[in-house]
């Protein structure tokens, strides 16, 4: 999406996504593979699965996004 983490954190507690189909205002849910995210104004994404960790601990992600 390309926006700030201050951002992404008010989408979420204004309840602009949803995750697999059911609204989620908590900042810090881990989700699951496979799981369908879907965010007010930038669409439906779909979160993979964890391909693994850099050398700053940080996630490699595999994610999907709907056309």
């Amino acid at each position: 999406m390309n926006v700030s983490r201050n951002k992404a954190r008010d989408k979420i507690l204004k309840g602009d996504v949803k995750v697999n189909y059911i609204e989620s205002k908590i900042t810090h849910e881990v989700l699951e593979d496979k799981s369908l995210i879907s965010i007010r104004g930038y669409g439906r994404f779909k979160f993979m699965e964890i391909l693994g960790r850099t050398k700053k601990d940080n996630y490699i992600v595999e994610i999907l996004k709907y056309v």
